[in-house]
Order: structure tokens, then sequence, then C-alpha cells
């Protein structure tokens, strides 16, 4: 598990390549992730909230030299391939 904190991509001049149109956040992760490997690639990225669990998106990547998280939010993905909630009971 990484706590950390949603970075600005104005703030850092690494963050302003990301392409338009992609719904991706870059995390700061709280605690070092150098041991982290490539298996957490597709990892679900999900938050507490209201108590409820809430799956956010994916992680898309890592770098462990600036400690960082790459996650692509699954939201606007779904909107954009016309998901629909499908619940059986």
């Amino acid at each position: 598990m990484v706590t950390g904190r949603v970075l600005e991509p104005a703030e850092f001049p690494e963050l302003r390549d990301i392409p338009t149109g992609v719904d991706r956040v870059v995390v700061a992760a709280d605690e070092s992730i150098a041991s982290m490997d490539a298996g957490v690639l597709g990892a679900s990225v999900t938050a507490q909230a209201d108590g409820s669990r809430r799956n956010l998106g994916i992680v898309t990547g890592i770098d462990r030299f600036r400690n960082w998280v790459v996650v692509d939010l699954i939201g606007p993905f779904l909107t954009q391939q016309n998901a629909e909630l499908v619940v059986h009971q």
C-alpha cells in the first residue's frame, strides 16, 4: 500500500508532457517505493470515502528515483467507452 499526494503538473516540468485527453495523475509517495516491482503495474487504486472503498484507476507507471506512482483514472475512461453498470441480484 502506498499513500501520498497528487502532484500538480504545472509545478513539475517533467509532468507537463502528459498528453491532453489522458486522464492521469501522478502521486508523490509518502514512503519509499524502491522495493516496488513491475508487478504493481495494472494494480487498482482505491480510496476510502464515506465508509466505502472506491476504485479510482490503475497504476500505469512507477518512478523509483522520484518516488512517484502514475495512475490512469478509470472513471473518464469508462465514460469514453459508454460503459454501463450492470448489477445482477
